[in-house]
């Protein structure tokens, strides 16, 4: 399995004292928001003129299973995504490599999304296009 790396995420405390500093200061243009039930967030991507690099600031409210509350100054690495052709396969083929399961694959948007953990407990995600056999509707 090969995968490539695709963005980093970080957490912030505020998402528009964020998006402001990242666009008024650095010069990056908001280029997708999004709010996500299934962790009662958000996200938005980011990205500076001429670079395909992108960076993602993701905000969860106090009780989600994503927020790492209590906010700690250090706590601001999300998870660094990777992209792969088949999420399920890559989500096994890690645990069995090891990894700490973080979630089991799931349906965003037009994305089939998974998480596991490394072994200081950051995030990897990994993203690719939601199998033919699978809904944008359902998860396991």
């Amino acid at each position: 399995m090969r995968y490539t790396l695709a963005y980093v995420g970080i957490q912030v405390r505020d998402m528009e004292r964020s998006i402001s500093f990242y666009r008024d200061v650095l010069g990056m243009q908001v280029v997708r928001r999004q709010h996500v039930p299934e962790t009662g967030g958000e996200w938005a991507e980011l990205r500076s003129d001429g670079s395909k690099q992108m960076l993602e600031l993701n905000w969860y409210p106090d009780g989600s299973k994503f927020f790492a509350g209590p906010y700690r100054n250090g706590d601001e690495l999300d998870h660094i995504a990777f992209e792969c052709e088949n999420v399920e396969r890559a989500y096994r083929e890690l645990r069995a490599k090891g990894a700490r399961g973080g979630h089991p694959p799931f349906a965003e948007g037009n994305s089939w999304l998974a998480y596991v953990e490394d072994p200081d407990g950051i995030w990897i995600e990994l993203t690719g296009p939601i199998p033919a056999n699978r809904s944008a509707g359902r998860s396991d």
